[in-house]
């Protein structure tokens, strides 16, 4: 997958590379067959995260691979608010991109950890952001 991931990431900056310094525009085969690779790049790149950490760490159960298995969905459902509402804030102080990454970054993470955290300390919020309604619940669904 990792291969997989490289070679479909060499074959797009090809294409950018050749179609951004032409005037000409691609074919529209071409168009279609890019943004299968640009797709098929995703996904390899995915997998060969997900494969790495299952070869990796799949044997190896601490106190923080068990908080962050159990963090994971409510950060999925909060990141993208949290990026937008926070984007929006740093877009209006002008900074320059290379201040302006880290914080958004930064922002995103710790929004999302807040999130987390508020919602597995009162009981009443848990079931809403995916946890399990106990405390003493493994998280095992």
């Amino acid at each position: 997958m990792l291969a997989l991931t490289v070679a479909a990431w060499a074959g797009l900056q090809v294409y950018y590379r050749t179609y951004t310094a032409s005037d000409a525009p691609p074919p529209e085969a071409l168009r279609i067959l890019s943004r299968g690779i640009r797709e098929a790049q995703a996904w390899a790149a995915i997998l060969s995260v997900i494969g790495f950490f299952h070869h990796h760490f799949r044997t190896r159960d601490t106190p923080l691979r068990r908080t962050l298995s159990q963090a994971i969905f409510p950060f999925y459902l909060i990141h993208q608010t949290v990026t937008v509402v926070s984007g929006h804030y740093l877009d209006e102080l002008g900074l320059p991109v290379w201040v302006e990454a880290p914080l958004l970054i930064g922002a995103t993470a710790l929004g999302c950890w807040l999130f987390y955290d508020l919602g597995r300390r009162i009981p009443p919020l848990r079931i809403w952001i995916g946890l399990p309604s106990g405390k003493g619940a493994s998280g095992a669904a």
